[in-house]
């Protein structure tokens, strides 16, 4: 059980960026995909407000973990989650985390594409175009 809840309380990647301090006794972890209606409903309508009202405060901590679970034959919301680690890489999760919400355009509808994801990098001011590109590159995942 121990293993579970370490598993569970840490970021998807290691080293990635939690919202709050590893101090607090409380940590929040919401499971998201990218592309899922009710998770874009959430970020849009609650996050702000938990992130300021129990984040800010020093009450919780705050982390997201990938559930790509609109993955159909296209595997979009893997390579949108690829693409926050490659955001990460260069220090901007949790900008393009909230990017790729605010653009949201519905489940399987082809909004997440290489090209949008690239544009996104670059709406979020991350500094090396090429090097996120290359990251991308590195995925093991078509769309």
């Amino acid at each position: 059980m121990e293993q579970i809840t370490t598993q569970l309380l840490s970021p998807s990647i290691a080293g990635a960026p939690a919202l709050g301090s590893d101090d607090v006794k409380v940590t929040i972890v919401e499971f998201g995909d990218y592309q899922c209606t009710w998770c874009h409903r959430w970020h849009e309508g609650t996050k702000d407000t938990l992130v300021a009202d129990y984040v800010n405060t020093g009450k919780v901590r705050f982390l997201f973990k990938d559930f790509p679970i609109n993955d159909l034959s296209d595997r979009a919301s893997s390579l949108a989650a690829e693409a926050s680690y490659c955001a990460y890489d260069q220090g901007k999760y949790w900008e393009y985390h909230d990017k790729v919400y605010s653009s949201w355009q519905g489940e399987n509808t082809g909004w997440v594409t290489r090209t949008s994801l690239e544009q996104f990098a670059k709406d979020v001011d991350v500094r090396d175009i090429p090097a996120f590109s290359g990251c991308l590159d590195s995925v093991n995942t078509q769309v």
